[in-house]
């Protein structure tokens, strides 16, 4: 496991009043960082293009790199924004702890976790990704408990106190795992339309940069 993130303290509430405010960061933070690259990149090819001068190439070529970037990365950011969302909307905010911090890959991979212990009541071990770019490790406030929306046997989301960060998660080996499928299928119809509802029911491919 790596290090832990220093401390810092969202401007929204995080004790499980406010998911708005998480995802309305989340989206805030991928929109601008979309915008900014694609309006940077936008500017260096019309200043290549309208100058006519050959060695002002290379700087079109920048700028059609900062696009293609905003597009391959930071699209991504903010449908992961909305689909936060959708699972907020979803299911109420939980209170879970113990939080296992199972596995803390390198940028690229997704980070495992269990909540509630591995007893009665504890989650599966669960896969997913921190909504924020080239973290250096744990969130601190995550080793005490997060707020959770969701469904054990599907995913959900969790917002962690203090800093804010939203987790998008699904169960391990949610397409192969015997014991995942069998949760799924033994879920009422009622978690079942939930699920479908909060965009859970698919499988979720967590291996992307982040």
């Amino acid at each position: 496991m790596t290090g832990t993130q220093s401390a810092r303290q969202a401007a929204y509430a995080t004790d499980g009043t406010d998911y708005l405010g998480a995802v309305r960061h989340q989206f805030a933070r991928a929109f601008k960082g979309f915008l900014a690259y694609l309006v940077g990149g936008l500017l260096l090819i019309a200043v290549a293009a309208l100058s006519h001068k050959g060695y002002l190439i290379p700087v079109g070529i920048v700028g059609t790199l900062m696009i293609a970037y905003a597009l391959q990365f930071w699209v991504p950011e903010v449908n992961w924004a909305f689909r936060c969302r959708r699972v907020l909307r979803t299911y109420p905010l939980v209170f879970r702890t113990p939080v296992e911090q199972v596995f803390a890959g390198a940028t690229g991979t997704a980070r495992q976790l269990r909540m509630g212990g591995k007893g009665p009541g504890g989650s599966p071990l669960m896969r997913g990704k921190f909504m924020r770019p080239n973290s250096g490790g744990w969130p601190d406030g995550a080793k005490s408990g997060v707020w959770f929306a969701g469904d054990d046997a599907f995913g959900g989301v969790a917002i962690v106190p203090g800093s804010g960060e939203l987790f998008f998660m699904q169960p391990d080996g949610f397409k192969h795992n015997a014991a995942a499928c069998a949760a799924r299928e033994a879920a009422g119809e009622d978690r079942l339309q939930k699920a479908s509802a909060a965009g859970l029911r698919r499988f979720v491919n967590f291996q992307v940069r982040w």
